[in-house]
């Protein structure tokens, strides 16, 4: 009789002590949902100081973009490095000038904006967030593109090596026991053309790193590269997307708007025709569309430069969330 008592008030402790703890968990949650929604509030507050366009007179200082930027990536660094943040979606985000790369069930985020500069330069700015065990683990990525190394385009990258760019997409991919995760990303580089660029990014000993060698232009071709750039008119839009229906990377091709401008990426624009990588055993391979082939067309990136109707650029990307036909199995099979 007395070990059933003790049972039963043992299992009665254990079961209010299960309750405080996730009665406490829930209240912390909350409390720091309010704080996330408070730093939703600050940058949307932040994001309505009229920035553009550079033409307004007085135009605003470099000096004061940049420290602006500066407090911006403080508040999503202040939110990003708290466990809780991983369960908030940071929704209001996509109504500013932020773009958050993700995946259903993937383990990363990717929060990324750019600064323009008068000069046209384009800055850009990045938080990777990966959930790990523990929690979750951050790293504030810092632009490098005017320090690259020299072969940077066939190279792996550090994280003290970031290209810089707008990531509007992702989706993972193993190879072998390796998790990568390819990025499609948008960088108005300057006043003369865009980029658009194909990345990949992965953890490797607890580092973060750019480019592992995913991509083949042809079957032709044995050496993937660890990442693609275009460069195009400044006036023209690029297709670059993950496209579900036929587990493909859908592009643009690109030709010179005239003879005389051949080999001046400055002057090359769309053709009409597509091509895509499509996945061929570890690797990605360049292949042209065809009629049968699906994808979406009208997904196409906006020319940052326009500012119709005062929308932010973040508004304007595709939406990142593939559709719910995805497969989340991207996994490479033998």
């Amino acid at each position: 009789m007395c070990k059933r008592i003790f049972y039963s008030v043992f299992f009665l402790g254990m079961f209010l002590i299960g309750s405080i703890r996730c009665t406490f968990a829930q209240k912390s949650d909350a409390s720091s949902f309010n704080e996330f929604r408070e730093t939703e509030h600050q940058i949307l507050q932040i994001n309505k100081i009229p920035l553009w366009p550079a033409s307004m007179q007085p135009p605003i200082a470099d000096s004061i973009k940049i420290h602006i930027s500066d407090s911006i990536v403080n508040l999503l660094k202040d939110a990003l490095t708290q466990p809780a943040s991983w369960q908030y979606p940071f929704d209001s985000l996509r109504l500013t000038t932020i773009a958050i790369a993700t995946y259903p069930k993937s383990p990363v985020r990717v929060f990324s904006f750019n600064t323009i500069l008068n000069t046209g330069q384009f800055i850009h700015h990045a938080i990777v967030q990966l959930k790990t065990k523990n929690g979750v683990q951050i790293w504030n990525l810092t632009d490098t593109n005017q320090t690259l190394p020299k072969n940077w385009q066939d190279e792996g990258l550090t994280e003290n090596e970031w290209i810089g760019a707008l990531y509007y997409q992702m989706f993972p991919f193993k190879f072998n026991k390796q998790d990568v995760f390819v990025l499609m990303g948008f960088d108005g580089h300057n006043k003369e053309s865009n980029r658009s660029i194909l990345e990949t990014l992965y953890f490797e000993d607890g580092e973060l790193k750019f480019g592992f060698p995913l991509f083949r232009e042809s079957e032709e071709d044995p050496s993937p590269e660890p990442r693609s750039v275009w460069e195009y008119h400044k006036s023209a839009q690029m297709v670059l997307r993950y496209q579900s229906d036929g587990n493909v990377i859908v592009c643009d091709q690109f030709a010179p708007a005239y003879e005389q401008v051949r080999n001046d990426r400055r002057y090359y624009i769309p053709s009409g025709d597509y091509e895509g990588y499509f996945r061929s055993g570890k690797t990605w391979v360049k292949k042209p569309l065809t009629a049968d082939m699906p994808f979406a067309p009208d997904m196409s990136i906006p020319d940052p430069n326009d500012r119709k109707n005062d929308r932010p650029i973040g508004e304007k990307f595709p939406k990142n969330r593939p559709e719910k036909s995805i497969s989340t199995d991207t996994s490479d099979s033998e």
